[in-house]
């Protein structure tokens, strides 16, 4: 497992998250655009069919279903992955790790943070992606069931 893409899980569902609010103002407004009456009378346009105003809403109820199972999802990967990061012994790797990949910051600033220089936090980020990824791994193994 690449243990950096799984760290980023976080991440890759916060921007989901955030598109998916972009498309419900867009469409929340373009339902309010087409359902509004006044509009044919001030701006001679045309009225928008009620069948489309209609598909536009139930495009929106289905938005908002998507954007509460991602929610949902993100939750339970951040409070999941928070978990996992917090049971390694090291604390500057749980530090450096949590700063990484829930607190999205670049190496540079958590190098100033932690008042190592910017290779040390390197090479400790490759040591706890390492030690994370073998935490896992060992964790994986046990819940295997014995094979008689």
């Amino acid at each position: 497992m690449d243990m950096r893409v799984y760290l980023q899980e976080i991440h890759r569902l916060e921007v989901c998250f955030r598109e998916r609010q972009d498309q419900l103002a867009e469409l929340k407004a373009a339902i309010l655009k087409a359902s509004n009456p006044a509009r044919e009378r001030v701006s001679g346009g045309k009225q928008v069919p009620d069948d489309q105003v209609v598909n536009l809403v139930d495009h929106l109820i289905r938005l908002q279903r998507e954007t509460e199972r991602i929610i949902a999802e993100y939750w339970d990967a951040k409070c999941r992955i928070i978990g996992e990061i917090q049971r390694l012994p090291n604390v500057r790797q749980v530090e450096l790790l949590y700063k990484r990949y829930v607190e999205t910051k670049d190496l540079r600033t958590i190098a100033d943070e932690m008042c190592l220089s910017e290779e040390r936090v390197r090479h400790l980020h490759g040591e706890a992606l390492r030690a994370m990824e073998k935490m896992l791994e060992g964790a994986s193994e046990r819940e295997k069931p014995e094979q008689a």
